[in-house]
Formats: C-alpha cells, structure tokens, sequence
C-alpha cells in the first residue's frame, strides 16, 4: 500500500476504493498490457483459472480464448461493448464490460469490469440492458443465460417457446458485439 501522507485527498479516496471494491477492474493496453487494477482482479489474477499475469501481460489459460480477448480490445470502439467467456472448468459465464479510455497524450486503454456469473451478491443486471440497448425480453433472456441455466430452461421459466428464446438470443449477440 503506498504511503498515503504523500498522496493527495482524491487519490487516498481512490486507493482506498481499490482495496475495497468487490468486483474485478483494469485497465490495459491494446495488446494487453496491464496498466492499472484493483485488489479484487489481483485476486482473480491469483487464483489464475480465468486470466493470469505473466511480466505485466494479461493472458488466459487457452490460446484462443487469450486470441480472441486481444481481437476484442483491438477492435473495441467509442461504444462500451462486453466480451464473454465461460472458465474451463466451470458452467458458467464471465462477462468482461469494456470501455476505452482516451487520456489527452497517451495511447488509449481499456477499461474492464469482470462480471461472474457465479457470484450471486455483485448485481450485475442493474445496467446491463440499458449499456447494451437490449429489449426487457432480451435482457431476460440474457440474465437466465448468465446465471447459468440452458437456452432452453431460459424459454420454460419465461413461459416463451425455444425459437422466440434463440431470436432474443440472436439479437442480444449482435447488440452486445459476440458471435458465440
């Protein structure tokens, strides 16, 4: 922890803000390189069965998955977007919300919030129709999705049939930016 007599009032604020916050934030650059984190993705870094760090370079445990993250960061725009994955030994969901972050005379970064389906206490769904311009039907869908449950148990506990789920879901891909 820094020496916090030596940092100023809003920077104290900040680091205090980094130690405690819950859900896993940072900031790298195009090619992955980490900027800036808070506690909470050095935890995730830690445990390393999502996204390790290896010499300040985000990286993943499949070679696609790490490709297909830089081919996300590299192609991210002025619109926030969101890149999902599914860790390797689990079923479920990781939703990584990503904005780029342009400070006047450096290269642009991109910020990134890790949402996992299998925490149950951070409320993820609080924005995420709204960010993402999706309809109360898709942003239903998407949530049953992420917490885990088929397309088609999706369909069954919004009393929808199994195509009108895969339309949602077809719209939802192509609002959020993924294929898959």
């Amino acid at each position: 922890m820094p020496n916090l007599a030596a940092l100023s009032e809003k920077a104290i604020y900040q680091e205090a803000w980094r130690i405690v916050h819950r859900i896993p934030e940072f900031i790298a650059d195009r090619g992955g390189r980490l900027i800036w984190c808070n506690a909470a993705f050095l935890r995730v870094v830690t445990d390393g069965d999502v996204v390790r760090l290896q010499q300040q370079l985000l990286t993943f445990p499949d070679r696609s998955t790490h490709a297909s993250f830089l081919t996300f960061i590299n192609d991210l725009g002025a619109q926030p977007a969101a890149w999902l994955m599914r860790p390797p030994t689990e079923d479920s969901y990781l939703l990584f919300r990503c904005a780029l972050v342009e400070p006047a005379g450096h290269p642009a970064g991109i910020a990134c919030t890790i949402f996992d389906s299998r925490d149950r206490e951070i409320p993820v769904w609080g924005d995420f129709a709204s960010v993402f311009g999706l309809t109360p039907s898709e942003g239903h869908v998407s949530r049953l999705l992420m917490e885990g449950n088929t397309l088609v148990g999706a369909a069954g506990l919004l009393g929808i049939t199994t195509e009108t789920a895969k339309t949602h879901l077809r719209r939802i891909y192509a609002k959020v930016g993924v294929g898959s």
